[in-house]
């Protein structure tokens, strides 16, 4: 899975927010704010990433076990997912 080509992660001052671009744009409904371990999965996903990977990847940069990741992972995938942000 992937984030969508049109949406774009920008950072305002301390804050994330996923922004639309294109005419395509219009498409996502609520503004998403993003802390800073989601802005970090969020580019995670700018390429083709499978859930065990992001679990890897975040193993290498934060210390959390292993099922906290894979629950926190899961969580933002379906935030995603419910918003429409991923291809």
């Amino acid at each position: 899975m992937k984030v969508k080509e049109n949406l774009k992660l920008r950072k305002i001052g301390t804050n994330y927010v996923i922004v639309p671009i294109g005419e395509k744009g219009s498409e996502l409904p609520d503004l998403i704010q993003l802390n800073e371990v989601g802005a970090f999965l969020w580019k995670q996903l700018q390429q083709e990433k499978s859930i065990d990977e992001l679990i890897c990847i975040l193993q290498n940069e934060y210390d959390v076990d292993y099922n906290t990741l894979k629950e926190d992972i899961n969580s933002f995938i379906e935030l995603c997912k419910n918003h429409n942000l991923l291809i």
